[in-house]
């Protein structure tokens, strides 16, 4: 309780001074705090009523309701695309290459993912069905920075971008492990279990010392000069080792460079304790306020959500770079061998095993007894963990200014490969989310009644708006419907849209209803609803 007491003055003392900023943003947006708002030269403006001219565009997208969150724009247009770009918005008539009649859909920015750990083909087909056009992993990240951006270069579906990988960095030097293949999320798990192979995970087990802290935060600063977007920290999964000085020197780290921090918030190191999920986001939201710099708190929706929800808003509307993310699932994806496995710890979260740990293989839910036993005998096993209420569920759709994400993980074959890009979807094992994120958040705003221009705004802009004022260029042109900017832009029916991936086998994999168009730096990615499987027009974002 003292902790807790404790934690919570300082956040509030952090708040009262630092709570100075005013709300300047077109379209609701909120400005950074004095060292955070940057001149920014924004390449869009709101302009949606151009008197056409004789220009031959490269692609026009006649009738459909273009709906731009940033100037909360929402009306029937048509879109002039040339070189890659969208040049104009008009009421009148445009002459195209290429002409597309978008009558009775939307036509919205492209959907941005903060935290996506798959760079796989596969993978990023699925993504593309669901309308994502820019991959970001923010949470995990990669080390080797120019290996990675030069592999996808000229390779990738979608736009890619990833955080300097601090977990990476601690394996590396406290364990002497980086996977052969690349330091990126794509190979977490099995650098992981690499990690073990001796006995010992020491990155997960022990204190850093001076000299072994020194060692990572170089590897993380060359991350960072290489262009990283900022600093991945999955904070859970070493936090019983993490200090608060290793904490708050990260992100100390992320802000010389004004770069944003990646947080998946400690939680078991304070599981005796009441409110362990808000207490692990008031760490690094108060960190954040006291050196003036830029967080992502990672799948918020988490016990304790409504408390970090508030959280986050409050301080974004008092003009701090702070903003949540999450997925709108009610359970999580874990192995059978994860650390939030032991029975004791997951069930801490207030998850009773057998109500709420169903192994999707079977559609059964499992007893304490098996659970254990998987332990031993099929780590690598992936449980449905019922964490949230179907409430909870409802609720979250309501959120203003918070990031989606699918929180994806690629699926990995018995040989260690990943699936060809063209395998059947129903031979996907792995989270519904991955598929599902985006059309689930649209097709429950519309059965709730909710504005749409809210979960466009989640979808797309959200993250693009943060991360702008933090000088990335790439963000500036994207995550907005406007002449000027990149041609990111997903296509879907609102009234149809829907999700229809389960946790079940063969299910896992499905794909949505309803998103019929993807284009991606002003390629068509998807046409009705067909992935162009050798379509590779994605663009790495980095600084």
């Amino acid at each position: 309780m003292m902790q807790q007491v404790l934690l919570k003055g300082i956040f509030l003392t952090i708040i009262s001074i630092g709570l100075i900023a005013s709300c300047t943003d077109s379209g609701g947006g909120n400005s950074g705090s004095a060292s955070n708002q940057r001149s920014i030269k924004l390449v869009g403006h709101c302009q949606f009523d151009a008197v056409p001219d004789d220009t031959l565009y490269d692609l026009v997208i006649n009738n459909g309701r273009v709906m731009d969150p940033e100037c909360n724009f929402d009306g029937d247009r048509n879109v002039g695309i040339k070189d890659g770009r969208i040049v104009t918005i008009s009421q009148g008539e445009l002459t195209g290459k290429e002409v597309l009649d978008a009558a009775g859909l939307v036509v919205a920015p492209g959907f941005i993912d903060t935290q996506i750990h798959a760079t796989d083909p596969f993978s990023m087909r699925m993504f593309a069905l669901d309308g994502v056009t820019t991959a970001l992993d923010l949470e995990v990240g990669v080390l080797d920075v120019e290996p990675y951006y030069q592999e996808l270069s000229n390779q990738s579906l979608l736009n890619f971008g990833a955080t300097a990988n601090y977990e990476g960095a601690r394996i590396f030097v406290m364990d002497g492990i980086k996977h052969p293949k690349g330091t990126h999320a794509n190979y977490v798990l099995q650098t992981r279990v690499l990690s073990g192979e001796d006995g010992k995970l020491s990155w997960a087990e022990d204190i850093a010392t001076p000299e072994q802290k020194i060692e990572i935060e170089k590897l993380l600063n060359q991350s960072l000069a290489d262009g990283a977007l900022g600093i991945g920290l999955p904070l859970e999964y070493y936090a019983k080792v993490m200090t608060s000085r290793e904490v708050l020197d990260i992100q100390k780290l992320a802000k010389k460079y004004d770069r944003i921090v990646g947080v998946h918030t400690r939680i078991s190191a304070v599981m005796s304790l009441p409110a362990p999920y808000t207490l692990g986001a008031q760490e690094v939201m108060a960190n954040a306020m006291a050196i003036d710099g830029a967080l992502i708190v990672m799948h918020m929706a988490n016990k304790d959500w409504k408390v970090v929800y508030e959280l986050c808003r409050g301080a974004s509307k008092q003009g701090f770079n702070i903003f949540c993310e999450y997925y709108p699932y009610r359970a999580g994806f874990p192995n059978a061998g994860s650390p939030t496995m032991v029975p004791d710890v997951i069930e801490s979260f207030g998850v009773v095993i057998e109500r709420d740990v169903m192994d999707p293989s079977t559609g059964e839910y499992i007893t304490k007894e098996e659970l254990i036993n998987l332990r031993k005998t099929d780590s690598g096993r992936k449980l449905a963990v019922f964490i949230n209420t179907k409430e909870d569920q409802e609720d979250w759709i309501s959120m203003e200014d918070v990031a989606i994400t699918n929180d994806a993980l690629p699926m990995v074959m018995e040989d260690g490969s990943f699936p060809a890009m063209d395998m059947p979807l129903t031979e996907y094992r792995g989270h519904p989310r991955s598929i599902g994120s985006r059309s689930r958040l649209l097709a429950m705003t519309r059965d709730q009644n909710l504005p749409l221009m809210n979960a466009v705004n989640n979808a797309s802009y959200v993250p693009a708006k943060y991360l702008s004022k933090l000088g990335l260029k790439a963000m500036q042109e994207r995550g907005r419907m406007q002449p000027g900017t990149v041609a990111d832009i997903t296509i879907f029916n609102a009234d149809t849209v829907q999700d229809n991936a389960t946790y079940t086998f063969g299910e896992q994999g499905l794909p949505p209803t309803g998103i019929p168009y993807v284009i991606v730096n002003g390629e068509f990615i998807v046409k009705d609803s067909k992935v162009i499987l050798d379509a590779k027009p994605g663009q790495g974002i980095r600084y």
